[in-house]
């Protein structure tokens, strides 16, 4: 099975996954098969990204696997130019994983559970206004500048103390975890109105 991605796309999916995390198998990307679609998953626990890839996209689709790719080799691939495209190719193999660019790698998959990512994606939101950590919408920007085009916007849907939906489009979403620690809004400052305290 081998499937093409751009590379910013790849890219922006990274920014959701792990960094040094002692948990090592969020420092990577999943790739999960089903009869229809080729998924692309990263979470550190905090965050978490999904995009889909139409089997009919991927080359010798096969349905019902689960492979983890270690960041290391994804960033160490440069990818292959094309005009203006930059693409990176992950081809699963019977025994390892080859990521393939201008350069390539080739990797055992980790062998480990990822977490169930489908339980962390909200089937409903609230609409409540919730609080998150203001860092993750660096990482939505970037994701969203390789799903949608530099400077467009996803659809941000606010779900209170659960899990803050984003959705760019049909093939990418996004979860972001709240904060229940960050301090309720009081009121603007007096000073915001020309009061002196």
């Amino acid at each position: 099975m081998k499937v093409t991605l751009d590379a910013a796309l790849m890219k922006g999916m990274l920014a959701f996954a792990g960094r040094q995390d002692i948990r090592f198998y969020l420092n990577s990307l999943l790739v999960e098969t089903t009869a229809t679609d080729t998924i692309v998953v990263a979470t550190d626990g905090h965050t978490l990204a999904v995009h889909r890839v139409s089997a009919d996209d991927v080359e010798d689709h096969q349905p019902g696997l689960q492979v983890i790719i270690p960041r290391t080799a994804l960033e160490s691939v440069k990818p292959r130019r094309s005009g203006r495209t930059q693409t990176v190719a992950i081809e699963v193999g019977a025994e390892a994983i080859t990521v393939t660019g201008e350069t390539s790698a080739t990797v055992d998959p980790i062998d480990a559970k990822y977490p169930d990512w489908r339980r962390v994606l909200p089937a409903q939101v609230s609409g409540e206004p919730g609080q998150v950590d203001p860092r993750f919408f660096a990482r939505v920007a970037q994701l969203a500048d390789a799903v949608l085009g530099k400077g467009q916007c996803p659809a941000m849907h606010a779900n209170g103390h659960g899990p803050m939906l984003v959705t760019f489009d049909e093939t990418t979403v996004a979860v972001l975890m709240p904060r229940r620690d960050a301090p309720v809004f009081a009121g603007l400052p007096a000073w915001v109105n020309g009061v002196q305290p």
